[in-house]
């Protein structure tokens, strides 16, 4: 009987001890989804700290074509999944040992009061409760707000991308429309100027007016150059329009192509003469409009480009 008692009592303390050592435990973890849930506050303020600033956005687009402001989209989407991953997991692992610590607190309500005293289990199940509660609590609202947060840094930057996309879109549409009316523009002057008729009908230009307003369509060739490497050099930011290109590169050799022929006429001049007979190509360009080289290599082809920019710059931001 006596063996029997003592075997009783060593189940007794051996239980009391194992129930003492798993009141801790489950304290411990309650502490810990404390501290889980001020690291969560650390890591937001580091990955707000560590954000790309949002007028990187706007000094990029021009030369990369937004490929890095859209890098940052995609950071800020890397943050949130990562720190939400790690917040659910610290959810779910502290609240669940902490919970169970609670339940077993209240179910071995007897043997934890004799181990731990009334005090202190009352103590001890008011701090789990505490921890599950509170501790869960601020780690959710935590994770919800920085959810909320880089949901409104993803939305800002998009915002500002595609409106930095549009206007260089419209800068240029702009750069291309005022190419286009100089090149019209100096087609009429040398029409009105440059032109000449002999008694025999035939078509003659006058030297100076000649020189003057060919140099204009030098600017506007050189100009067009630029722009039709500046778009190959944008990426994205036109390929939603794969014939702008093409119809850039035709407008511009068009009126490389003048510009050519000037080259080739303007040294075999005959050193004072006032007027020349009209070269072929610049004929063209200064001739009839309907069938010519002039509708169908610079007008048709401009016009396409144009409309292929302000197709871009209307549509819907994606």
């Amino acid at each position: 009987m006596a063996a029997m008692l003592n075997l009783d009592k060593h189940r007794a303390s051996a239980a009391d001890a194992a129930l003492s050592a798993g009141a801790a435990f489950a304290t411990t973890c309650g502490l810990g989804l404390g501290i889980l849930g001020a690291l969560g506050a650390v890591d937001g303020r580091r990955s707000a700290v560590h954000a790309p600033p949002a007028n990187n956005a706007r000094r990029c687009v021009g030369v990369c074509g937004g490929r890095r402001s859209q890098a940052m989209l995609g950071h800020i989407d890397g943050l949130g999944n990562n720190s939400n991953r790690r917040l659910t997991v610290a959810i779910a692992t502290g609240a669940v040992i902490a919970m169970a610590g609670a339940v077993v607190l209240i179910t071995k309500h007897e043997s934890a009061t004799k181990a731990v005293g009334v005090e202190g289990y009352k103590t001890l199940l008011q701090f789990l409760l505490v921890a599950v509660l509170g501790g869960g609590v601020s780690l959710v609202y935590q994770a919800f707000n920085r959810q909320a947060e880089q949901r409104a840094e993803r939305a800002r930057l998009a915002e500002e991308r595609a409106t930095v996309v549009r206007e260089t879109r419209q800068r240029y549409l702009g750069e291309l429309i005022g190419l286009y009316n100089s090149v019209k523009r100096t087609r009429r002057l040398l029409r009105a100027r440059a032109q000449v008729y002999t008694a025999s009908g035939d078509s003659h230009l006058r030297v100076a007016m000649y020189d003057e307003h060919l140099q204009l369509l030098v600017d506007a060739q050189l100009s067009l150059e630029m722009v039709v490497r500046n778009v190959r050099a944008e990426g994205t930011l036109f390929d939603a329009e794969p014939d702008l290109l093409p119809s850039l590169r035709e407008t511009e050799e068009y009126v490389r192509d003048l510009i050519s022929e000037y080259e080739t006429v303007m040294p075999e001049v005959t050193q004072g003469a006032t007027e020349i007979p009209t070269p072929p190509q610049l004929a063209d360009f200064i001739g009839s409009y309907e069938g010519s080289a002039f509708r169908v290599r610079f007008i048709r082809p401009v016009q396409a480009a144009m409309a292929a920019i302000e197709r871009l710059i209307t549509a819907p931001a994606p």
